[in-house]
């Protein structure tokens, strides 16, 4: 949106209007009515046409691991849930119901930032965070994030590992992952990705491997290593291979911790249709104020956000005596 536009719809004859940010572009592109009553900031006109809302609760692994000293592993998950509402009427609310996937197990979530337009109601009964048993608001017409969350659940990280890799020129490497039974063994991707930092590009690789599909770069200064939509049977995904390496170019990093053996192999993946936390949204607890019906959709994943096994012969980049113990 061109600057004179948004001066014109939230600025006209210098004097700020009551509109919201995300809300000019929509006043802009869309020729409205007149109302004989003011319209709210968060919705400047009414949605016509079919009416549904959409949920989105997308999660996030961080996680740092290493096989010093008895495996070492720190790992956060935390999340967002957003909403896009296609509903007619200025001030048609929403009502939904917060819950447990796990009925034998409550949901708990820690350090809760909510989004100012949402009234929560939880249960008096349940435990301080726990539970958020109704959230009411009232929805603008864009995609807005309804609260974000953490979880201190579960207290294992989806996937454990080891990472070693040794030597000058040529490299022995070596990346064990093991899948946690309490994960669905079923991807959109899943990959590891292994950057040679301060060398040269590869020259030769010889590797061993029981999945997936190992794959060096353009510039051949990383290893991709994409182990696809599932683990083995056994829940176990292994990698062995000998680099030797070129004297140039190197390949720099502007990181100044990642010298001589420190290292690491970053995973990526998502999953769909399911998260760590248990957070789940029930579409038949969904209900508006204005006694209308509207679809409901609902969708769940998790994401690896800098999941790094780190290489157990060089330094680490956190302490050890706050990190978690990971029972192997």
């Amino acid at each position: 949106m061109e600057l004179d536009n948004f001066l014109t719809l939230n600025m006209p004859f210098g004097t700020p209007s009551d509109v919201e940010l995300s809300s000019a572009s929509y006043i802009y592109n869309f020729q409205t009515p007149q109302y004989l009553k003011k319209q709210p900031a968060w919705k400047p006109f009414d949605y016509k046409g079919k009416q549904q809302i959409h949920f989105s609760i997308l999660e996030f692994v961080r996680c740092m691991q290493s096989d010093q000293a008895g495996n070492i592993c720190h790992f956060e998950i935390f999340g967002q849930v957003m909403v896009k509402a296609d509903l007619e009427g200025a001030l048609n609310t929403v009502s939904i119901s917060v819950s447990s996937s796990d009925p034998a197990r409550p949901l708990l979530l820690d350090s809760l930032v909510i989004h100012p337009c949402v009234e929560v109601h939880c249960d008096p009964s349940s435990p301080a965070s726990s539970l958020l048993r109704r959230l009411r608001f009232s929805p603008p017409l864009h995609e807005f994030i309804l609260f974000h969350y953490c979880s201190p659940e579960p207290k294992q990280p989806p996937v454990q590992g080891v990472f070693k890799m040794l030597g000058e020129n040529p490299v022995e490497l070596l990346v064990q992952l093991k899948l946690n039974e309490y994960m669905k063994n079923n991807f959109e991707f899943f990959d590891v990705i292994i950057a040679f930092f301060n060398r040269g590009p590869v020259k030769s690789i010889d590797f061993n491997i029981n999945c997936g599909a190992p794959k060096l770069s353009e510039d051949k200064h990383t290893l991709k290593w994409s182990i696809g939509a599932k683990f083995p049977k056994d829940l176990e995904a292994v990698i062995t291979a000998k680099l030797e390496f070129y004297d140039k170019p190197i390949l720099r990093n502007s990181d100044p911790f990642c010298v001589d053996r420190n290292c690491y192999a970053q995973i990526n993946f998502k999953q769909n249709n399911t998260n760590l936390s248990g957070c789940v949204i029930d579409p038949k607890n969904v209900t508006l104020s204005q006694m209308s019906k509207a679809k409901i959709i609902i969708d769940r994943n998790i994401q690896s956000a800098e999941y790094r096994i780190w290489n157990m012969y060089g330094d680490l980049p956190f302490p050890v005596n706050i990190s978690n113990k990971c029972k192997k």
